[in-house]
């Protein structure tokens, strides 16, 4: 329907379709009801689905015709509510070649003329292989950039709180984040998180909750993740309660072999504060220290993303651990300041 003024109009459209070469599925739009006039286009419903994801937007495109007739900017300001929104649905089809090789269409840009504002509120947002629940915040679209704000979201039953943004200008995308991450469960972040691996590998030893600020920016791939070999940034790590798994993890394994006065599934760890820095593909662990009974176990090193380590772990064990051979040395010697003797043993 359409009633057409040289001053204002209403639009209503019902059950179309929009299909593009460059999407992987058609928009279906259930319904759409316009009203504008020369300066603004007052978007009062908009109800449509694309594969698995649903959406219904509300809000204003202003400067409409100084676009078309002038290549100027158009700016909007939506409201956008989803049940469930997937991400994979608006990336760009594939092509087969006849090779049967695999191709991707041309890397997907943010458009340079748009200017626009998102406020999200979705029940469910799947991102690869992460299902994140009741997301809200706001999008901001401008200067080939999308700048999040505000998001937070539940997350392996706890709570996540980040801002960022995502550039297109440059023939390379690249992106900042900050992330805030409140009382995760550790197993399963380490088992979804790609990045959470590199990070800390061994990690995935641990059960329990933690606590984290995480900054980073680097480089993405034509698929928009991460290109680990470009990020840098800072981690600060909290463990709440926590167990440890030794046998999940070979390096600490091989380590509890080695070491048989210590067992490495009783370490406590919990309120354990950590920093780590990253960059060129390299993480670098600012020194820490655990205990074990009477045991001092400080820890510092580094690891790439290919995953090699170079790690020390320095000891300082009471002699009686260290066998009758070293006891009966010591008590030859004969002095009482030596009854509490430690002695540094280093693991790398």
């Amino acid at each position: 329907q359409y009633e057409n003024t040289k001053t204002s109009g209403e639009l209503g459209l019902t059950d179309f379709e929009y299909d593009s070469p460059e999407i992987e599925n058609p928009v279906k739009f259930q319904k759409t009801v316009m009203t504008f006039n020369p300066s603004t286009v007052t978007l009062n419903e908009l109800q449509g689905t694309t594969g698995q994801t649903d959406f219904n937007a509300t809000g204003t495109i202003d400067n409409l015709l100084g676009f078309i007739f002038n290549d100027e900017k158009v700016e909007g300001n939506f409201n956008l509510r989803s049940n469930t929104f997937v991400i994979n649905d608006f990336m760009g089809k594939e092509e087969i070649d006849s090779t049967g090789n695999t191709n991707e269409e041309e890397q997907l840009k943010i458009p340079s003329f748009l200017d626009c504002n998102i406020k999200a509120n979705a029940g469910t947002v799947i991102y690869d292989n992460l299902s994140l629940k009741d997301v809200k915040g706001n999008l901001r679209i401008v200067d080939e950039k999308a700048v999040l704000s505000n998001m937070t979201s539940s997350l392996f039953d706890g709570s996540v709180g980040f801002n960022g943004e995502v550039s297109t200008r440059n023939e390379v995308p690249t992106f900042t984040m900050k992330l805030g991450l409140d009382q995760l469960a550790i197993g399963e972040s380490f088992k979804s998180l790609e990045l959470f691996r590199f990070l800390a590998p061994e990690a995935i030893a641990l059960q329990g909750e933690l606590n984290s600020d995480i900054e980073l920016s680097g480089s993405l791939n034509t698929d928009f993740t991460p290109n680990l070999k470009t990020i840098t940034g800072n981690v600060l790590a909290e463990l709440l309660s926590t167990q440890i798994n030794a046998n999940q993890a070979k390096v600490l394994a091989t380590l509890g072999e080695k070491l048989n006065f210590i067992n490495l599934d009783k370490l406590d760890l919990k309120g354990l504060k950590t920093a780590l820095s990253f960059e060129d593909g390299t993480v670098k662990v600012k020194p820490f220290t655990v205990k074990y009974e009477d045991i001092s176990i400080n820890v510092d090193g580094s690891h790439t993303f290919d995953r090699k380590l170079n790690y020390k772990a320095t000891l300082d064990v009471p002699a009686k651990y260290l066998g009758n051979e070293v006891n009966s040395l010591i008590a030859k010697i004969d002095e009482k300041e030596l009854d509490n003797l430690t002695i540094p043993v280093t693991a790398k």
